[in-house]
């Protein structure tokens, strides 16, 4: 019983010494190699992997983006054709999750609003909230292409269905995931 009680407090003790991320690169990939396996990292990544997104902001209004099953991302803003790719993933982050995204500034695309070449994480709960569509598949093409056939209007609601139809793509529609009960004006 006292050998119990020494390796428990031992286990406190080293538990206590872990040091804390100075947010470089080493540190970073630290924390995603133990955080990578919790089942809450795993629904985000389930729920999201393989989609097209659709998101509404004030400064840009609709933001469409393909997030890949491989962990690429491809993000497409209005009044813009050009494809911005980068890289997105869930990791753990004390008791929430979060989804980063690492987008790639294009030198040859200065009309791209400022891409920080860091990663920027959200809680992974705000972040789903925020977004308005979720559908299966890259329906806008967005991984097979780097410039959309035509642009996107700005400061304007577009709904993925809408975008597909602005650009001329009719892959059938899929189930939007971002629909709950609590979403009631959502359109599925």
């Amino acid at each position: 019983m006292r050998h119990l009680f020494i390796l428990f407090s031992l286990l406190i003790l080293i538990s206590g010494c872990q040091s804390t991320c100075d947010g470089s690169k080493e540190c970073f990939e630290k924390r995603i190699a133990t955080s990578k396996k919790t089942i809450e990292v795993y629904a985000y990544k389930d729920t999201l992997s393989g989609t097209t997104t659709q998101s509404w902001s004030k400064k840009y209004g609709t933001l469409l983006e393909y997030l890949g099953k491989n962990g690429r991302s491809y993000l497409v803003y209005p009044e813009k054709t050009h494809v911005i790719q980068g890289r997105w993933q869930v990791i753990q982050t004390g008791r929430n999750a979060e989804i980063c995204f690492n987008y790639i500034p294009s030198n040859n695309n200065s009309t791209i609003p400022k891409i920080d070449k860091n990663w920027n994480c959200h809680v992974a709960l705000r972040y789903i909230g925020g977004l308005n569509e979720i559908r299966e598949g890259d329906l806008l093409r967005l991984k097979r292409t780097n410039k959309l056939p035509q642009t996107l209007p700005s400061k304007v609601y577009v709904s993925i269905e809408t975008a597909m139809k602005e650009v001329g793509y009719t892959a059938k529609l899929t189930r939007n995931k971002a629909c709950t009960k609590k979403n009631k004006g959502c359109r599925p």
